[in-house]
Formats: structure tokens, sequence, C-alpha cells
């Protein structure tokens, strides 16, 4: 008796046991895909997050040395602007008002960018003194 069951156990795998097997690994296949995918897709909005809060960063040093060689005078605000770069995603808004408090105005940059699927937006503000006519 002893003989016979180290027979029968020294003859393989059955057929359910190596289908159960596969199907375990292609559920674990599937979900290691999904959260490749999802981390993809994290990681691309993260780096359009970044090259846009880079261009917001880079329109307000421009906006300051345009205003250190040239005023700005409170007549010319309220002011808007848009803008894109050429063979990007992004484009961007300029929006420019005077402050409650009276040298400053408050510029805002909004810059947007469009991709297959991702659509996203980023503002940044800063403040900028103003020459008065007084």
């Amino acid at each position: 008796m002893n003989l016979r069951s180290r027979k029968k156990r020294n003859r393989g795998y059955l057929l359910v046991e190596v289908l159960v097997t596969v199907l375990v690994l292609g559920v674990a296949i599937v979900f290691i895909v999904r959260a490749l995918s999802a981390s993809l897709v994290a990681s691309r909005r993260a780096a359009y997050y970044t090259k846009g809060l880079l261009l917001a960063e880079q329109l307000q040093a421009q906006m300051k040395v345009e205003a250190l060689t040239q005023p700005a005078s409170a007549d010319s605000f309220p002011r808007s602007a848009e803008s894109s770069a050429e063979n990007t995603a992004f484009s961007w808004k300029e929006d420019a008002t005077l402050t409650d408090i009276p040298p400053l105005a408050e510029i805002i940059f909004t810059v947007i960018w469009r991709d297959a699927k991702i659509n996203g937006e980023f503002s940044a503000s800063t403040l900028m003194p103003i020459v008065t006519s007084e």
C-alpha cells in the first residue's frame, strides 16, 4: 500500500493544478500591468506640472527684468495677454491688476497644457512695483 501511494505522487501535476496556477499568475500580471500604467500616467502628469511651474517662474523672471529696465505705470493696469510656445503643448495667460497697496500690481500667470490624455493648468502670482504718477 505504501508503494502505490508513492507511485501516485511521483506521476506529476494534474491539468487542473496547472490551469489554476496559470490563472493565478495571469491575474497577478494584470494587476502589475495596471499598477505600472497608473504610475506612468502619474509620472507624466508630474513632469507636465514641473514644466508648467518652470515656465511660470521663467515668465515671472522676464517680467521682473522688464520692470527694472522699463517700470510699469499705473495707467497700464488692468491688462491681460495670452501666448504659447512653438512646438510644445504649453500656452499661458497673464492677468495684471492693481492691488489695494498703492505702488504694487499683482501679476497672475496661468500656464495651460494639453496632451492626448493629460490636460492641466497651473497658476502662479507675483507682485510688481509700479511707478505712480504723483
